[in-house]
Formats: C-alpha cells, sequence, structure tokens
C-alpha cells in the first residue's frame, strides 16, 4: 500500500511524517487491495487540519477529516474517523454480497421489521433538497453587508414564488431580529440566519455564495462566503420540521470538504449539483 503525506500551511517533520505514515498503515487491514492513502495536512491559525483519502481497491474513494488543536492529536482522531468509515463500508459491501448470493439461490428472506423506536427517525429525515428552494440559490451574491445580504436572498425566494412579495419586509424583519440575539455566523467561513414567520406555510430555505465574503459577525471574525438560509412557519405543529431542517443543514456544514466545494463552486448547477451528491450520500 503506497502512503503519500503532503502539507498546506506547514513544515511537515520527518517524526511527523513518520507518524502520520504508521497511523494511517493501520487502515490496510480493513481491505486487503487497499491501494494508496493520501494524507493531506493544513495548519489555518490555531486549528491543525488533517484529510485522507484512500483508495480501497476497485471502490470509490473514501475522504475523511478531522481537526483539533494540535497535529498529532488530529491524526489520532481522522484515523479513528476512517476506521469508523472503513467499518460501515466493510459491513455494507459484505451485505449486499450477502444478498446477491441469497437472491441468485432463490432464498425468499422476509423483510426485516423496522423496530418501533426507528420509524419516527427514518420517516423524519430530511434531505437538503426537501426544503431548499433550487430556484432561489445564489452563486455569487452581489451585497457586502449582512443585511443587504440577507434581503438579497429573501427577494431571491420572492422571485422563486416561495414567498409572497407583500411578505419580503416582514420575512427579512424576523430574521434580522433573530441576528439581534446573537450572529447566525457560525464561523469558518459559514451562516445559517434562520427565523420564523406567520406568512411561511412550508420550511423553506436557499443557498447563496460570496466570493469576496461578508462580515457577518462571525465567531471566528472571519468573513462568511457560504450561507443557508431557513423561513419556517409560526405554527407550533411545524417545530418539528423546522428543528429537522435545521439540524439537516448542521449536519451538512460540518463537513469541511462539502463547504470548501460550495465555496469553490462555479455557478448555480454546480451548487445544485452538489447539494445532490450530499444528498444522496446521506
Amino acid at each position: 500500500m503506497d502512503v503519500t503525506v503532503s502539507g498546506r500551511h506547514v513544515d511537515i517533520t520527518p517524526a511527523m511524517k513518520d507518524y502520520a505514515v504508521k497511523r494511517v498503515s493501520k487502515l490496510s487491514k480493513y481491505f486487503v487491495r487497499m491501494e494508496k492513502i493520501h494524507v493531506t495536512l493544513n495548519v489555518e491559525g490555531a486549528r491543525h487540519c488533517a484529510e485522507l483519502v484512500l483508495s480501497p481497491g476497485k471502490g470509490p474513494p473514501l475522504i475523511v477529516a478531522a481537526e483539533t488543536d494540535d497535529m498529532y492529536a488530529t491524526l489520532d482522531s481522522v484515523v479513528d474517523k476512517a476506521e469508523e468509515r472503513l467499518t460501515r463500508y466493510k459491513g455494507k459491501l459484505y451485505g449486499r454480497r450477502s444478498r446477491a448470493k441469497q437472491a441468485a439461490e432463490e432464498v425468499p428472506v422476509p423483510p426485516r421489521p423496522i423496530p418501533s423506536h426507528l420509524v419516527d427517525l427514518r420517516e423524519g429525515h430530511m434531505k437538503l433538497l426537501e426544503f431548499i428552494s433550487v430556484d432561489a440559490i445564489l452563486d455569487d451574491v452581489k451585497s457586502a453587508q449582512k443585511e443587504g445580504l440577507i434581503k438579497e436572498m429573501v427577494q431571491a425566494l420572492v422571485d422563486a414564488g416561495d414567498i409572497k412579495q407583500s411578505d419580503l419586509k416582514g420575512v427579512v424583519k424576523s430574521l434580522l431580529r433573530r441576528e439581534e440575539l446573537g450572529s447566525t455566523g457560525i464561523g469558518r467561513g459559514v451562516a445559517v440566519p434562520h427565523a420564523k414567520h406567520g406568512s411561511i406555510k412550508d420550511v423553506v430555505g436557499t443557498v447563496a455564495v460570496s466570493g469576496a465574503g461578508i462580515d457577518f459577525d462571525a465567531l471566528d471574525g472571519e468573513p462568511t462566503h457560504v450561507f443557508f438560509l431557513l423561513v419556517a412557519p409560526t405554527d407550533p405543529d411545524a417545530s418539528e420540521s423546522y428543528l429537522k431542517a435545521l439540524g439537516r443543514v448542521s449536519v451538512a456544514i460540518r463537513d469541511a470538504r462539502f463547504s470548501r466545494f460550495l465555496r469553490r463552486a462555479r455557478g448555480k448547477d454546480e451548487i445544485v449539483e452538489l447539494l445532490t451528491e450530499y444528498d444522496e450520500q446521506q
């Protein structure tokens, strides 16, 4: 198995490289035909990041990332995550082979009932494109300030027919009022402005990208480039779907690679493609 190590904004010492190779080499036990693993180390301020690209034989590459405040701890963390991913991947692979063998032998296999405590989770699983309005996606916003950005994104939802023109000012006001409670700029170049408004019937949202970046009062003080905006009904019965939509976005933006690709997307079609691919992988 071939293990390569490269770095960005970091001097890779012989000791660090040896440690990285030693830690990731243990992953070869999951697949006899594991061909290569590439390790990318990166330091951004106090953030020490590591990304692994694993090529398990003929299968698609697996990408795993982690970050801490110490590079050696980050390497330990990313390898632990990779082991979890490879274990799940291997289990699914063997599961498909087993089902194929059963089908070939024409052995009827009754479907396993879903445990009652998991039914709600399965039925409540939301995809990004279930609530993000594709027609309202903005690939290069014009605004350079928080309030202008929010107005521009809500206007896009109006233009897409998801919000009435007469409700535009009210929705913007609700979003800005939420920002007064605390910025939704979570850092790492991402913000999730969200609010409820009485005119909204179903949870709806959109995505915007700013190449130049906007001062969104982010927690880390850095410019924000990727925005997920959500608006939900005030009806208490809609709270569950609102929380699930927020939860789905929260999980998605924790994926540094996904956020990075959104930021670098070239046009609306590429943003839609990234959202679609993310949904399919979940």
